[in-house]
């Protein structure tokens, strides 16, 4: 059998001397290889994939998960599952397959064959399966350890480090929920706290009102603010330690008028999995549109959205897809939220002059093949980030607009000129977050007559509720559409002629465009999502 460190030389995914590190660690701990060099950030989780598909002649699993079977995981128990790396799914046929992290591992194929689980088997990442199993822990099963020490508050008062202990939970019930934010809000009454999951608040516990003080203190503590501060507003940050990995928290205090001070901590991951874009939920389609725009040596790519629409995250997953030893890439964020290998990464930093435009500049001067600027706000940035393209670099940023076609007016208003863009920009990605509905519980029922030209399937899913979701809805994906900017839409820019180019674009969105609407729609058809979240996201067809 030909060993995994030989493997991923023969595919170029690591060099001589990293498998030499490696092994050399190796025999000091004794790890295996594939293990190490995932570890140091030498290859992904994708790369060691690939590679113990070629050494054990089983294939992997490539296409979305787009239903699990439930009936597998309540057999063999959530925890099994979870612990031995264990994902049924049932993806349009009605035999099982089971998605394996580590089809080698003799005692997870024993506990299979054990269960009557003889189905084909393919690999998959850690990471996928990981995500779609802590989708299907109950919610109220994990808030009851919150609510006991809340009630050792309230009879027996604080002692010791009661309080931290309570935060520490709340984080990491927060982080296992994949919450972005924690909302600790003052009434009358309560302190009541909310997770931001899956862009929606939602309520999970209540303190007393004369306990949010002390959690107050604790958090100002860890956040090194002192009490003769408590009356200002605040920006400040600390850190939680979560298994084996560090998440990032960033405090945000305003000092209300009524009821003390509300307080929203935002969770960063830095060390956090970059997930591929298909698992990312972007269909086959999308990713080899993707591919092969960003095959070309420069130009500029914009991803666009609102605030938390995973524009980042998506870029991510670009620079990880393209980053390899002979490239290299250099970002300027604000904040860098997730540590990219192989890449240099810069903090916004207004203090020290540190700017996006200021840093692109630099940027220059350091050779980079591919640049990342974590958004154009000015027209300083924006021309900084063109010139970056035209000068052979391939470049990445973000905006906040509408969608594909409003960016264009957006760069515009800020002072970008059209023919400078027609010269620069090759493409304009738009996407959104919706949530997914949970496979547990979700109804089927017929198309809506407003709504039966629109959609192709003559049943579709609308949201229940169970103890395993949230009012219907578990984890997300995203909904994409795509401008590229080519062929007439490009020569007219360059002309600088507005005019054609609304002309250009009508004609485009009128011929084959699919348009975010038209991909929630096949996303509805899919049963992945529902006709209200699409319509509470993206809008509806006036």
């Amino acid at each position: 059998m030909v060993q995994i460190g030989q493997i991923l030389l023969n595919k170029k995914k690591i060099s001589q001397s990293q498998l030499s590190h490696a092994l050399n660690i190796q025999k000091r701990t004794g790890e295996l290889i594939g293990q190490i060099l995932s570890k140091y950030h030498f290859i992904s989780e994708e790369d060691l994939v690939e590679a113990l598909s070629q050494q054990i002649n089983i294939p992997i699993w490539d296409k979305p998960v787009s239903k699990i079977d439930h009936s597998i995981i309540e057999k063999i128990g959530l925890p099994q599952a979870q612990n031995r790396g264990i994902l049924p799914v049932l993806n349009g046929g009605n035999t099982p397959i089971i998605l394996l992290q580590d089809p080698t591992n003799s005692l997870t194929i024993s506990f299979l064959v054990q269960h009557g689980l003889v189905y084909p088997r393919y690999i998959v990442s850690p990471s996928l399966i990981k995500k779609h199993l802590e989708e299907l822990v109950p919610i109220s099963a994990r808030i009851s350890h919150l609510n006991s020490i809340i009630q050792e508050i309230e009879h027996s008062g604080l002692s010791g480090n009661k309080m931290k202990e309570f935060l520490n939970t709340i984080l990491e019930e927060a982080v296992i929920t994949n919450a972005s934010d924690i909302h600790i809000e003052p009434n009358a009454l309560t302190s009541d706290i909310r997770f931001r999951i899956d862009g929606i608040l939602t309520p999970i516990v209540s303190l007393p009102y004369h306990s949010h003080e002390n959690l107050l203190n604790v958090i100002y503590s860890l956040s090194s603010i002192t009490q003769s501060e408590f009356s200002r507003f605040h920006d400040a940050n600390f850190s939680f330690p979560y298994y084996n990995r560090t998440i990032d928290i960033r405090v945000s205090s305003i000092p209300t008028t009524k009821y003390r001070a509300t307080i929203v901590l935002r969770l960063l991951d830095r060390y956090k999995t970059i997930m591929p874009l298909k698992y990312l939920g972007y269909r086959k389609h999308q990713i080899d549109t993707i591919q092969n725009l960003t095959s070309k040596p420069q130009g500029l790519f914009l991803f666009t959205g609102p605030t938390g629409s995973g524009k980042t995250t998506s870029l991510y997953s670009i620079l990880s897809m393209l980053r390899t030893e002979e490239v290299k890439v250099i970002t300027i964020e604000d904040p860098v939220e997730v540590e990219l290998p192989l890449t240099q990464q810069v903090e916004v930093n207004e203090q020290a002059e540190i700017t996006f435009s200021s840093a692109l500049r630099a940027f220059l001067r350091h050779d980079p093949d591919i640049i990342l600027v974590g958004e154009i706000r000015d027209r300083e940035t924006a021309m900084e980030a063109i010139r970056a393209s035209l000068t052979g670099h391939l470049t990445f940023s973000t905006l906040h607009t509408q969608d594909t076609f409003t960016s264009i007016t957006r760069l515009m208003d800020i002072g970008v000129s059209l023919s400078y863009l027609g010269t620069s920009l090759e493409a304009v990605i738009s996407q959104r977050l919706i949530r997914k509905l949970c496979g547990f519980c979700k109804k089927e029922i017929g198309v809506p007559q407003s709504y039966e030209n629109k959609i192709k399937t003559k049943t579709i899913y609308k949201p229940v509720g169970c103890s395993y979701c949230n009012n219907g809805y578990k984890g997300r994906t995203v909904v994409v559409e795509i401008l590229e900017i080519k062929g007439e839409l490009k020569e007219v820019m360059k002309e600088g002629n507005y005019k054609k180019v609304k002309e250009k674009i009508s004609e485009i969105q009128n011929n084959g465009f699919v348009s975010l609407l038209q991909d929630g729609y096949s996303l509805i058809e899919q049963g992945i999502t529902s006709i209200e979240e699409i319509e509470r996201v993206v809008g509806r067809e006036d």
